[in-house]
């Protein structure tokens, strides 16, 4: 049976406004959805440590700011939002949160990595869920100042009021997944279907970006012009997809261009390749994938830092940078969220 989709009118915001919620962690998502929160009625703080760049940020966005501890005792509502999303995240939990939480507090995650390896056991009388926003944090901020919002997905992992689904609609209507939808899923889906997709989408997209441009670049082409033609126009080419699908994207380019794309673009991503991404699927479902990352995040993401800094000093970087300042897509008030 198809699951439902949950809109506004699904959603009553009364449940949490005698609440104090808690934002844990002050990156992109954090920031964005403690801003919408606010702005959506409830009472919102922030908890981070401080001295830090979250705790000077959410200082200057209005917001109380407390260290986590603090907002522990003081909050019954934990959007937990720690940047890396993995195990800083769980670690914060374990350690600082679950021994101040009572008797019907809720815990909400954006991602169910945590629920779904076990690294985060909330006690048996609070609510733990998962509202998934299907989109970066920037997005969220942004569609929902234009009163619009972006997709989510809720799933519950523990029911201790007989209320965390209501109140996980809550949740998601105040961060403003409601104004478009909210998908119903389970722990195990979210997770899968989470990762593989970040995996294997945006892994083989940007990996395919860099490499078609390597190629141009190899080949004796402009470095500038492979930019254009590799990385730029993706932005304009996935803009289509997003607004009129595949087939509706392969109408709006040039006949040339659709007829490369069906006829080259399967050589490239073949059946193999599909392999390849049923074998990432297994790997993330039996717990491979939470083994090898546990164990860079051990020893101080040595190979993670390793592969970031030998992309961001690619000349496939160092070029697009310098055209994207010159385009004025870069700005200098962007504001950078380390995720290590």
């Amino acid at each position: 049976m198809e699951k439902r989709l949950y809109m506004n009118e699904d959603a009553d915001l009364g449940l949490l406004m005698d609440k104090t919620v808690a934002v844990v962690g002050y990156g992109t998502q954090g920031t964005s959805q403690g801003l919408n929160m606010r702005d959506s009625g409830l009472k919102v703080i922030v908890g981070a440590d401080k001295d830090t760049e979250e705790w000077q940020r959410a200082k200057e966005d209005g917001f109380k700011v407390v260290s986590i501890k603090e907002a522990a005792k003081e909050a019954q509502v934990f959007n937990l939002q720690v940047p890396d999303m993995a195990y800083r995240l769980a670690d914060t939990y374990n350690e600082i949160i679950k021994p101040e939480h009572d008797k019907g507090d809720l815990i909400c995650l954006s991602s169910a990595f945590n629920f779904y390896y076990g690294h985060i056991d909330p006690p048996k009388g609070v609510d733990a869920i998962v509202a998934a926003p299907k989109s970066p944090g920037s997005a969220v901020r942004k569609e929902y100042e234009k009163g619009n919002g972006v997709p989510g997905l809720l799933a519950i992992h523990q029911d201790a009021t007989g209320e965390a689904w209501k109140r996980g609609l809550a949740i998601c209507k105040a961060v403003g997944f409601t104004r478009v939808g909210v998908q119903e899923t389970n722990i195990e889906e979210e997770t899968i279907t989470d990762l593989l997709g970040e995996h294997c989408a945006w892994g083989a997209i940007t990996a395919l970006l860099r490499t078609v441009y390597e190629v141009m670049v190899e080949e004796g082409y402009d470095q500038n012009v492979a930019f254009y033609e590799a990385i730029n126009e993706s932005k304009l080419t996935t803009d289509l997809i997003y607004k009129f699908g595949i087939a509706g994207m392969l109408k709006r380019i040039s006949v040339t261009a659709a007829y490369g794309a069906v006829t080259v673009g399967p050589k490239i991503i073949d059946s193999e390749v599909k392999e390849r991404i049923r074998k990432a699927l297994f790997d993330i479902k039996n717990g491979e994938f939470d083994k090898d990352w546990k164990a860079d995040y051990d020893s101080g993401y040595k190979r993670f830092s390793k592969i970031l800094k030998d992309i961001e000093d690619s000349q496939a970087e160092v070029v697009g940078n310098g055209i994207r300042r010159k385009m004025g897509v870069l700005k200098k008030d962007d504001f950078e969220v380390k995720n290590i």
